[in-house]
């Protein structure tokens, strides 16, 4: 049986800790890389088996127990609204816009949700097609902590890559650009879905202004946590790599295709 957020809650017997209720989804990007199939369309509305990538994120925050979620867009932003609207099963949905999408990158994007980020979210980029399974897995065992929903690294470029102790817990993030690096043991790569805890979320938002008033919003989000992780503590939930694909690519779409036999079922 798979449990909702609420169902967990109970079952742990949760009591100081707040458990996440929001989520952030940034959808603004080009997708260059994935034309033509973005000429007309943003990214996250391309197709795996007919469903939309946008439309798999949001069953999978529905099957457990989110009921509020922000998308930030920019790119084709109306054809996001339109198939959307302000409600998806019973999720709540709201938009910030990034109007500047062609010059920042998504370290922006996260910036403009601030006063939701705050509060503690599950964060995701617009591009990752994932099992539900495992999204209630990672959340069953997150505790109180904020953690990379990762797998183990095995020599991609191009990725980010991050590097942990024995506990899991993170020593370092890298953003391989048109490289890679040393398979071992404790390297793990990023599959875009994050889980902030609202201590955790609170520092990374401040952290996140202090890069926007020093003028550096072309960057990724993992650029500025790579910058503050001896500030608070983040972990490794560890996943396998059969459970998500990130689409930047014609080839990724193939390979989510092939890993995804049929439509994900929460």
């Amino acid at each position: 049986m798979i449990l909702s957020i609420e169902q967990l809650s109970n079952q742990i017997g949760v009591g100081s800790v707040r458990m996440i209720d929001k989520a952030v989804i940034l959808a603004a990007g080009m997708g260059r890389r994935l034309k033509p199939l973005t000429d007309h369309a943003p990214k996250c509305l391309t197709e795996v088996h007919g469903t939309p990538i946008l439309i798999n994120t949001l069953k999978g925050l529905s099957s457990v127990g989110i009921r509020d979620c922000t998308i930030v867009v920019g790119y084709h932003a109306s054809a996001i609204e339109k198939l959307m609207g302000s409600r998806f099963k019973d999720v709540e949905l709201k938009y910030v816009y990034n109007r500047d999408f062609e010059n920042t990158n998504d370290m922006y994007s996260l910036w403009l949700t601030a006063e939701t980020l705050e509060q503690g979210v599950l964060l995701f980029e617009g591009d990752i097609y994932f099992s539900h399974k495992m999204l209630h897995r990672v959340l069953s065992h997150m505790e109180s902590r904020s953690c990379y929903v990762a797998g183990d690294y095995d020599g991609r470029t191009d990725e980010v890559v991050v590097t942990t102790d024995s506990n899991l817990r993170i020593k370092s993030v890298e953003v391989l650009y048109g490289c890679g690096t040393e398979i071992v043991s404790n390297r793990f790569i990023s599959a875009g879905i994050l889980v902030l805890q609202q201590h955790y979320a609170k520092k990374f938002s401040s952290w996140l202004s202090d890069f926007v008033r020093e003028g550096k919003t072309d960057l990724l989000f993992d650029a500025v946590i790579a910058e503050h992780l001896n500030e608070a503590p983040l972990y490794v939930s560890r996943i396998s790599h059969h459970e998500w694909v990130e689409i930047d690519t014609i080839g990724d779409l193939e390979k989510a295709e092939n890993t995804f036999k049929k439509p994900v079922q929460s």
